[in-house]
């Protein structure tokens, strides 16, 4: 994928931001979103990237639902969206893996507050596919 710049005006950048930050993605993936939209360049067999984040999420969600503290996985385990993203989402799959998973730690405190990377010797453990590995904690209250 290249890179392309430009420079939006200050309302517009903040704009973008606010958007982005309220779907859940970065603001370089809302800009791809919009225009491939706007030039009708989507398949309608992909869904938008934030809608896949978004579907990645609720999937996460209902795996960890009935599981117990210390219970540990990685996305590729916990989502089918994610495993299957090369079929449903534009793109090549290793860069909107790694888009979702960027995404998904830095939402790690507010939506899913209960999971946190497993670390070993403070490295973050990565599993077989070179993941990182998450775990879910019990929640105290202060």
């Amino acid at each position: 994928m290249e890179r392309i710049q430009f420079y939006p005006n200050e309302l517009l950048k903040n704009k973008l931001e606010d958007d982005a930050k309220n779907k859940g993605i970065s603001t370089s993936a809302l800009v791809v979103e919009v225009l491939l939209k706007y030039y009708n360049l989507t398949p309608e067999s992909r869904i938008p990237f934030e809608d896949a984040v978004k579907q990645v999420f609720e999937e996460i969600a209902e795996y960890i639902n009935d599981k117990k503290p210390n219970f540990e996985f990685d996305l590729l385990n916990a989502s089918e969206t994610f495993r299957n993203i090369e079929m449903i989402v534009e793109g090549k799959p290793s860069t909107n893996r790694a888009r979702i998973g960027r995404n998904f730690a830095q939402n790690l405190k507010t939506l899913f507050p209960n999971i946190e990377p497993v670390r070993i010797n403070n490295s973050i453990k990565k599993s077989i596919n070179n993941a990182t590995v998450y775990k879910l904690v019990e929640i105290t209250t202060k």
